[in-house]
């Protein structure tokens, strides 16, 4: 029994030691509503990021944050985070570690892009997805390198098609940290192991 309780130990401390050094960071819902337009083309009309976002007839998006705007033929509009937020963002990373965010996007009769962007040391680093149907999602992630050379980062929206103007319907959710997932399975395991010891 104590084998067992000390190898499920050990294991847990490897999972712990290997998420310190390679975390995952998503943007939360406060952080995501407040971003603003760091730059945009094509667009006729942009509203900006809500919680709990619906679609124009009224469907709950799947994220926890989203946008749902117009825009002209091949248009993007790149969001970016407050320099506040930026600042709480890095604080929690270190060099390594991951940007992530699940995303869905209805095509709504055009091509969307949804995608996550960060400037780091003057090189825009971008990595995004080509649209996902209805209650489908995605995950983007981009490796941040160099956490001190990061000035910006948010998310982005794009229509590359070159097909007609329309509106475009998006939302993000953070991606839950998978060392946090492990862990937690790694105690259900152990939670087992003691329960069977103590019925036998």
């Amino acid at each position: 029994m104590k084998t067992k309780i000390a190898v499920m130990i050990a294991l847990l401390a490897m999972g712990t030691t290997h998420q310190a050094s390679a975390a995952v960071h998503g943007l939360n819902v406060s952080q995501m509503v407040g971003q603003t337009v760091e730059s945009s083309f094509g667009y006729t009309f942009i509203s900006g990021w809500t919680a709990a976002p619906t679609y124009g007839d009224g469907v709950t998006m799947q994220g926890a944050a989203g946008a749902s705007d117009n825009l002209g033929i091949a248009g993007f509009v790149f969001f970016e985070i407050s320099a506040s937020d930026l600042i709480t963002f890095l604080a929690g990373a270190t060099d390594g570690d991951t940007f992530a965010m699940r995303v869905w996007n209805d095509d709504n009769n055009d091509t969307w892009r949804g995608g996550i962007w960060f400037d780091e040391n003057g090189t825009r680093k971008i990595a995004d997805v080509l649209e996902n149907p209805d209650s489908f999602s995605s995950i983007v992630q981009l490796t941040m390198d160099d956490i001190s050379g990061i000035t910006k980062l948010g998310l982005y929206i794009e229509n590359p098609s070159m097909e007609q103007g329309d509106t475009y319907h998006v939302s993000f959710a953070a991606v839950p940290e998978p060392g946090t997932m492990v862990i937690w399975s790694m105690l259900g395991g152990l939670g087992l192991v003691i329960s069977r010891r103590r019925k036998g």
